[in-house]
């Protein structure tokens, strides 16, 4: 296991500012059970390393305690066989509050909510902020925040998409305002990187340590037969670890990141995942993480090595759902239940090629626009320029296809709009009516395209015959939705 040793930063003890930390979950449900757990430990790592509970903001669904599915009631792990790290976490946001906008909100420390009695973080010119992020992501995306850019630019909330661009915006004005003296950000979601890659200045005193590459998976760990949950995130635990064997006062945050980079890493038939990477202001590395975390040191937890030292199984944060059927099925000593746990796989398995036959069909709808056919789409790896089409895509789908924050599965499709995007070409009006008036008879979708196009630029044509393909193909009977509401 790797070790610090060191003597103390200069100017380690000097910071005079204030310390504020901003805690987020970004996905409610059972199957998310390792976003909000991850949320709750690090919630009392850092009011063990002294941070006031008033400079601490924690947004989280909070539906995990008292939920059906809990076989404690009020009790939250996020150990196998762990202590509760539920108690006394707060409820700045919870549920529906739990959204991209109230979490830009309360960076820059919005006025509107602090009016309405919310806690931000009122920052200034000399304090340093934290901000740990967990969820699901894509290409360009957190939202809901899941987040985005594995190509996709975005991490996914609850209730909506954050994308790299209206991240690295919200930063760039914070630093302009003064209202920090340097920012850390942990983001722990899929395809992480993509948040900051190419897109994070290195000149507005932000640095930012992601799970995984631009265009990797991030992986849950650590099965719980009691609750029947993956109850761990796989990078966090081991920055979780770093935190509660070293003295906050000697490390410094590239120690730490040296410390993930070595342990997060993972090794499957020659293939590597998640590999830890860091961006934006890199000399920022150099301070103890005592400047962001609290000075006071953790008492050592030989439990806590001993979880995170390898034994734990990880799984892609996507597949959770599966892999969770899989134990259930593997573990029910009852034949009717494992019959049920068999049916509910078949379901999830049935949903997913449901949910791929659709976005396919789309696809290759608009392929006289792109291009691409369906499979290219989807397999193709272009790096994302256009970042306004392709959050006009995203969101189009989201609202008139299938709602991302339900059905996550399809944030692993999202790159395609990334090649939709990158692929469009201009053609006449003429040719591009004929060819949309040829897929709409292919389709059935009686429409009467002449009228309803407004702009003869591909982006729009395209966008318009993906919502009318969806309007016309993808209207669900209450059973569908049932089946789709557990493609995670």
């Amino acid at each position: 296991m790797y070790m610090v040793n060191g003597l103390p930063k200069p100017g380690a003890q000097e910071f005079t500012g204030k310390r504020w930390v901003v805690l987020c979950a970004g996905g409610a449900g059972w199957n998310n059970y390792p976003f909000q757990a991850s949320i709750y430990h690090a919630y009392h790592i850092f009011i063990n390393h002294g941070i006031p509970a008033d400079n601490i903001i924690v947004m989280h669904p909070d539906d995990l305690a008292s939920s059906k599915h809990n076989p404690t009631p009020g009790i939250v792990v996020n150990q196998v066989n762990g202590t509760d790290v539920y108690h006394d976490v707060p409820k700045h946001y919870i549920g529906d509050e739990v959204t991209p906008k109230n979490f830009l909100g309360v960076l820059r420390g919005d006025p509107e909510l602090k009016a309405a009695g919310k806690l931000v973080v009122d920052g200034g010119p000399n304090d340093h902020i934290f901000v740990f992020f967990m969820g699901h992501g894509s290409v360009d995306l957190n939202m809901y925040i899941y987040i985005a850019h594995k190509l996709q630019e975005s991490i996914d909330f609850p209730r909506g998409t954050l994308f790299a661009k209206d991240l690295i915006n919200e930063l760039k004005g914070m630093h302009h305002a003064q209202r920090y003296a340097k920012l850390l950000f942990y983001l722990e979601a899929i395809d992480s990187g993509s948040m900051f890659d190419k897109l994070l200045p290195a000149d507005i005193n932000v640095y930012a340590v992601t799970s995984s590459k631009p265009d990797q998976a991030s992986w849950a760990c650590c099965y719980d037969t009691v609750r029947k949950a993956y109850v761990g995130g796989h990078f966090s635990q081991h920055w979780y670890a770093d935190n509660e064997i070293s003295d906050v006062n000697i490390e410094t945050i590239d120690q730490q990141f040296l410390y993930i980079s070595l342990h997060n890493k993972i090794d499957i038939q020659n293939n590597t995942f998640e590999e830890a990477q860091h961006y934006g202001d890199l000399t920022i590395g150099q301070l103890t993480l005592s400047e962001f975390f609290g000075l006071k040191k953790q008492s050592y937890n030989p439990q806590i090595t001993r979880i995170y030292n390898g034994q734990c199984e990880y799984v892609d944060q996507r597949d959770i759902a599966i892999h969770l059927t899989e134990q259930n099925i593997m573990h029910s000593r009852d034949n009717v239940e494992k019959l049920r746990y068999t049916r509910e796989l078949g379901h999830i398995l049935n949903g997913r090629r449901y949910a791929d036959k659709h976005l396919i069909a789309m696809l290759d709808a608009i392929k006289p626009l792109t291009g691409l056919w369906a499979t290219d789409a989807i397999s193709g790896r272009h790096p994302l320029n256009n970042r306004d089409c392709y959050k006009k895509f995203v969101e189009t789908f989201s609202d008139r296809c299938f709602n991302l924050s339900k059905n996550p599965y399809f944030y692993g499709k999202l790159n395609a709009f990334v090649n939709v995007c990158e692929s469009l070409t201009d053609t006449t009006g003429e040719e591009l009516a004929l060819n949309l008036m040829t897929l709409y008879g292919k389709l059935n979708a009686f429409v009467n395209v002449c009228e309803s196009l407004t702009d003869t630029t591909g982006e729009e044509l395209a966008l318009n015959l993906m919502t009318r393909y969806c309007e016309q193909n993808v209207h669900l009977d209450l059973n569908v939705q049932v089946l789709l509401a557990i493609i995670v």
